[in-house]
This record gives structure tokens, sequence and C-alpha cells, in this order.
């Protein structure tokens, strides 16, 4: 599902990374992903510090399901300031687990543009929260914005097009990009114009 937006971006002065985060096989439920949790800083820690030191200084975090989950995890312990915003893709949420409950998570991220996407076909913890978290959203954060895309599933087949055109505008005004000062990281397969 990501790929998609990955191999888009850089045609609109976008460079992406993706950060491997701690997975297990497909049979596993999301508490069997509480013990990994604890690796999530050092890998979004060694992200945002990799891409300091290229110089692109407008870096955003997509995530999407138990990536927001992981993501969400990281925003409410010790993220770096340069995150400027966070997209939030499918986001389920589990209240009877602290460690799985996003929307109480999403109360916590306040300083940063926040866009919460699911589609109307989503998973049901997905969609079963999805007013919790815009309640929690809005009123934790005023540059919150949840969007849902109709006809959308949990991996937005038939609907990444428009999927990376929400995103696209969404950036465009929440963390607008500007030229590299760095030649250097030009020459090395960045975009001429870095977000």
């Amino acid at each position: 599902m990501i790929l998609p937006i990955r191999a888009e971006f850089p045609d609109h002065g976008w460079a992406t990374l993706s950060i491997q985060m701690p997975i297990l096989a497909n049979d596993k439920t999301s508490k069997d992903y509480i013990p990994l949790l604890k690796e999530v800083n050092s890998r979004f820690d060694a992200a945002v510090q990799f891409l300091k030191a290229k110089n692109i200084q407008n870096i955003v975090i997509a995530a999407h399901s138990m990536g927001a989950t992981m993501a969400n995890q990281y925003l409410t312990t010790k993220p770096d300031p340069a995150i400027r915003a966070y997209i939030a893709i499918s986001m389920s949420s589990d209240p009877k687990t602290k460690e799985l409950d996003n929307v109480k998570k999403l109360r916590l991220i306040k300083n940063i543009p926040v866009l919460d996407i699911y589609g109307n076909q989503d998973l049901d913890p997905v969609l079963r929260f999805a007013k919790n978290r815009l309640k929690a959203g809005q009123k934790s954060n005023p540059k919150y914005k949840q969007v849902m895309i109709k006809g959308a599933d949990h991996f937005y087949l038939s609907k990444n097009e428009q999927l990376i055109k929400i995103i696209r505008l969404w950036l465009l005004k929440n963390a607008p990009g500007k030229e590299i000062t760095n030649p250097a990281a030009s020459t090395q397969g960045a975009a001429p114009s870095i977000n």
C-alpha cells in the first residue's frame, strides 16, 4: 500500500525513506506486537538522523495500519523536533490495551499537523474508532484532519490515486517544502526540490 505513494512522490519533489519496523507473521494479533514497540523509537531516531545528515529539513511520517500504532508510540514519547507532520493511514485502536489505544495517543500529539485517513470499507477496528479518533484529534490538535475515502478498503485497492492526491494536497498546506541548500544532497538521487 505504501509502494504507490513512494513511487509517485519523487515526481512531486518528495524523497521517501522506508523504515523497516518490527514485523511478525500475518497470523499474529496486534497484542503480539506490544513487546516489539520498545524497538520503535530507535528506528525512527536513526531514520531522522539519516535524513538530517542529508540536509533534509522537512520530515513527515506516513504510516499504515500497525505502522501508525508504531508512529504513535514514537510521536507520544520522544519525537525529534524535526518531524513537521504526520499522516496516519487506516489507524485502528484498542482502548482496552494502553499500548494500542491510538485514540488516547492522538490526544497527546498536539504540536504537528495530523492527517488521519481511512476507507469506508476498512477493517472493523479502524472503522469502529473513527469517530473517537476524530473527537480526540479535534479536541487536542487544531491541525488535526480526518478524511474518509469512499470505496476504499484497508489496502486502498483501486483508490491509490485518490489517496495520493489527498496526501499531496494536505502536504502542500501543512508541510510545504523548500529548496535544498546542500548541493551534495541533490546529487544523491533526491529531487531538486525536496520536501
